[in-house]
């Protein structure tokens, strides 16, 4: 398989939002390893599929359509399951688009819960930059982390499962630092995977800024137990409280085992663990020290009925056998969960 070039406009996926415009693409036929610029097709005989574009409006990819994602993991039982292998993505083979944000792999499992973007597309190839290196998002991702530490509050939101309210308890307490004063709060979706979407919902409850694990050069904090991944977290706050803010507001997206939200917690020291009542920002405690804690955050409850079963595909082929269970298919149902708020104002343990 040769290489190519592109058209300056071709798609992009929200996950390249941070890579600039380039005025020539090209891509040549190499392995396609995590958060790698990629070119792909979605095949002419195929159904169209919907992913976020970089400006956060979904975008519909139509067959013999070519556009630019990134290989990536994900590991959700609510949603799909996938990941890029050990040698990379192959030019001329076939993956699936695992989110909305554009990360592609191989197919693992999904749910029976729809999901727009979930389609199988051809890898083309790898897109180089001027010199002819590979262009990776992490080219692009944020590099000042030295600047004087702030202060700042860290509340820090972490969750049973995915869809349990973790954004709806970090929304109220940003709407909470909101009422009482607090003109300039950040707002960090540290784990899962991310989306404009998601992290505009902040900006519009009146956050400053607001970042995700994009900004930071990873296009998921998947799979479970990376080795790199609490320095990465270590990196996001020192980040996010470089920056002049009153409060920092932390979510630990996606399932929190597979995301790696437990090794992120333990990085954030002087905290007080508060499990979150049905009405947010509802009670106070008094911390261990003597400071006053603020419980804020939403009881939510995984969907009971026809929750999402998954089904596990042959890794030794192209993984069409990967298809969805029909609603009314037998298996484990997912529990009610919990959104769960922390508060310190210390930043990092050593």
């Amino acid at each position: 398989m040769n290489g190519g070039s592109l058209p300056a406009n071709v798609k992009r996926t929200s996950a390249l939002r941070r890579v600039p415009p380039l005025e020539a693409i090209r891509f040549r036929p190499e392995c396609g390893g995590e958060g790698d610029v990629c070119a792909f097709e979605l095949p002419r005989d195929t159904f169209p599929i919907t992913v976020e574009a970089p400006s956060g409006r979904a975008m519909t990819i139509a067959p013999g359509d070519a556009f630019l994602a990134t290989p990536g993991y994900r590991e959700s039982r609510r949603w799909a399951v996938g990941s890029v292998p050990a040698s990379g993505l192959v030019p001329g083979n076939d993956y699936w688009v695992l989110s909305d944000s554009g990360v592609v792999g191989e197919l693992i499992s999904y749910s029976a819960l729809e999901m727009g973007h979930l389609g199988r597309v051809r890898y083309l190839g790898a897109v180089c930059g001027d010199r002819g290196e590979t262009l990776n998002i992490r080219q692009f991702a944020v590099t000042d982390f030295g600047g004087t530490d702030h202060n700042a509050p860290v509340y820090l939101v972490l969750g049973t499962s995915s869809e349990v309210g973790k954004t709806t308890a970090g929304v109220a307490v940003l709407q909470s630092l909101r009422m009482q004063g607090h003109t300039t709060v950040i707002a960090l979706k540290a784990t899962g995977t991310p989306s404009i979407a998601e992290i505009a919902r902040y900006q519009d409850f009146g956050a400053a800024q607001a970042f995700d694990c994009i900004d930071f050069g990873l296009p998921t904090t998947y799979p479970v137990g990376r080795e790199e991944i609490s320095d990465i977290f270590a990196k996001e706050v020192d980040f996010c409280l470089s920056l002049p803010a009153e409060a920092l507001v932390v979510e630990c997206a996606g399932d929190p085992v597979s995301a790696n939200a437990p090794a992120r917690a333990p990085r954030l020291s002087d905290s007080a663990a508060l499990r979150s009542q049905d009405n947010p920002c509802r009670g106070r405690r008094t911390r261990r020290d003597g400071r006053e804690a603020r419980a804020c955050g939403n009881r939510a409850h995984d969907q009971l009925d026809n929750g999402p079963v998954h089904r596990y595909a042959d890794h030794a082929r192209t993984n069409r056998g990967a298809v969805r269970h029909p609603r009314n298919k037998s298996g484990p149902r997912p529990r009610p969960g919990n959104a769960i708020a922390f508060v310190g104002r210390r930043r990092i343990a050593e």
